[in-house]
C-alpha cells in the first residue's frame, strides 16, 4: 500500500469518528509548496447551534440607520407597530427617556434604587440604561426591540449600544472623514 492511499484512510476513518462526535475534520494546505495536510476542525452539519442563524454582524455600511425621534412618546409608538406588541424594552422606552432621546441618557449608569424599582427579568445584573432593551438568552445577549422573526444577538453586552443607536434610535455615528453628500 502506498503512502498516500494510507493517508486517504487514516482521514476517512478519522472523518467517521469526528462526525460521530458532533464536528468535522478537513484537510488544509496552510504551507505553501508543502504537499503535507492538517486537519481543522469546523462544525458539523448535523451539530444544533443555540441560535438558528449562526452569527449576527451589524456590519457597518451594509444596512440603512432608521431615522432620529427625540420625542420618546413617538418613538415608543413607532417600535410597538414594528414589533406588533410590547415588552420590557419598549416599556423601558418611556422610562429611560423621559426627557428626550439622547446618547448620553442611553449610555448613562444606573443608580442602585433605579435597579431595583425596574424590577428587570433580562436574565443577568442591569448596570447601564441600555441594558433594559436587552436579554440574555443562553450564553448570547438578545435585543429585545428587534422584530420576532430577526432577533439580533451578541456574545458581550457591550456590543448593543451600537446596535441600539443606529437601528432603534437613530443616533448612530457618522463619519465626517469619508462621507461623500
Amino acid at each position: 500500500m502506498s503512502t498516500p492511499e494510507i493517508h486517504s484512510r487514516i482521514q476517512n476513518a478519522s472523518l467517521v469518528e469526528a462526525l460521530s462526535h458532533g464536528y468535522a475534520t478537513v484537510p488544509s494546505n496552510r504551507h505553501i509548496g508543502s504537499t503535507r495536510t492538517t486537519p481543522r476542525a469546523i462544525p458539523s452539519i448535523h451539530s444544533e447551534s443555540s441560535l438558528s442563524q449562526g452569527r449576527c454582524y451589524d456590519r457597518p455600511g451594509k444596512k440603512p440607520a432608521v431615522s432620529h425621534e427625540p420625542d420618546p412618546v413617538k418613538l415608543y409608538d413607532k417600535i410597538c407597530k414594528e414589533r406588533g406588541g410590547n415588552n420590557f424594552a419598549t416599556n423601558w422606552i418611556l422610562t429611560v427617556f423621559k426627557h428626550g432621546v439622547s446618547v448620553d441618557v442611553l449610555s448613562r449608569v444606573l443608580t442602585p434604587e433605579e435597579i431595583t424599582a425596574m424590577k428587570f427579568t433580562g436574565g443577568f445584573e442591569p448596570q447601564q440604561a441600555y441594558d433594559g432593551f436587552i436579554t440574555k438568552v443562553k450564553a448570547h445577549y438578545e435585543c429585545g426591540l428587534c422584530k420576532e422573526d430577526n432577533k439580533t444577538y451578541w456574545k458581550a453586552k457591550k456590543n448593543a449600544p451600537r446596535h441600539l443607536r443606529k437601528f432603534h434610535f437613530g443616533l448612530a455615528d457618522t463619519c465626517e472623514v469619508w462621507y461623500v453628500p
